[in-house]
């Protein structure tokens, strides 16, 4: 097992990542980032922003969305599209990016290792990859891990009932959909669905859509989709999703159901996945995946009277569960 040191350890390497590594590398530090190979780039390029503004403009673009104001409601650039259509453009977009992020990299010294870490030391890492164990040995740590999309046990995904981050690997379009959520995340993907023709419902358990925003620019929201087939039901509280008889639905209280469940939720991307364990450094992960217990690890900005003991460590945020 090969041992390498390094001034900087840089766990995923999404944006908050790269921005952290090239930085680092800029002042003359020497820079590990490790991360999957396939997921250079973080869940940003592969599952998040990326993805999901490049299928937005395939949308816009496939069903003549922008051009209907000359042309008439009823223009298509394409009569019938499939998931196939969408997905050939979001992949060039990925591919491309994902060469892009690579080349900066290297252009600015960052090495790369390709495989997962876990802590083994309040310094020390051990990878695994493909090939043999690495050690990694450094000064200060940079944990990005980023978010995925959380899976409550009380919906049965699979068989109609997906996730945020599994659009592109559904194999048709659906005729209708529930989004549960009118977060950011749910009604970006709602209205996409809307543009396509599809009957959507959302549905949240909050009175108010998008609490945190301005309220003149949800207003202007609410108005517009008021023009279209998107429809927006209150449940007092979420009960289940189910998946049985080829009609996935929701069971939410005060809510119609539908045929198809779409969870949005996310969570910390930590238990089981590149960010084995935390043991020994005064941290726990609940049950949600937000790393909880003493605050030893910092954000990147910390707020102010923040006890961090243990100085080496930073996180841009979703480490511990608060909102970036």
């Amino acid at each position: 097992m090969s041992e390498h040191r390094f001034d900087l350890v840089v766990i995923g390497s999404g944006p908050a990542g790269q921005k952290g590594a090239i930085a680092a590398a800029k002042l003359g530090k020497r820079v590990v980032m490790i991360d999957r190979r396939e997921m250079t780039g973080g869940v940003s390029l592969h599952m998040g922003t990326i993805p999901s503004k490049t299928l937005r403009e395939a949308v816009l673009y496939l069903t003549g969305y922008r051009q209907r104001a000359f042309y008439g409601r009823d223009y298509k650039l394409k009569q019938e599209i499939s998931v196939a259509d969408l997905m050939e453009r979001v992949n060039t977009v990925v591919v491309r990016e994902t060469a892009v992020i690579r080349e900066q990299l290297a252009r600015n010294g960052v090495t790369m290792i390709d495989g997962t870490a876990r802590f083994t030391g309040p310094h020390t890492l051990e990878v695994e990859g493909k090939q043999r164990g690495q050690i990694v040995e450094a000064d200060y740590v940079l944990i990005a891990c980023g978010t995925r999309a959380a899976h409550p046990p009380e919906i049965p995904f699979g068989d109609g009932v997906i996730d945020a981050d599994q659009v592109g690997q559904t194999k048709s379009i659906p005729r209708d959909l529930i989004v549960v959520g009118a977060g950011v995340i749910g009604l970006e993907y709602a209205s996409m669905m809307t543009a396509l023709g599809i009957r959507v419902t959302v549905i949240d358990q909050r009175p108010a859509m998008l609490d945190f925003v301005d309220h003149e620019i949800v207003e202007a929201l609410s108005y517009h989709i008021g023009r279209t087939a998107l429809r927006r039901r209150t449940a007092g509280q979420y009960g289940s999703a189910r998946s049985g008889g080829g009609r996935p639905g929701a069971g939410l209280a005060g809510a119609d159901q539908g045929r198809r469940a779409f969870p949005v939720r996310r969570r910390p991307h930590l238990c089981g996945r590149r960010l084995h364990r935390l043991s020994g450094f005064g941290r726990h992960v609940d049950g949600t995946g937000a790393a909880g217990g003493p605050s030893h690890v910092r954000p990147a900005c910390p707020p102010p009277r923040v006890a961090v003991p243990l100085r080496h460590l930073y996180h841009p945020g979703n480490f511990d569960g608060r909102p970036n």
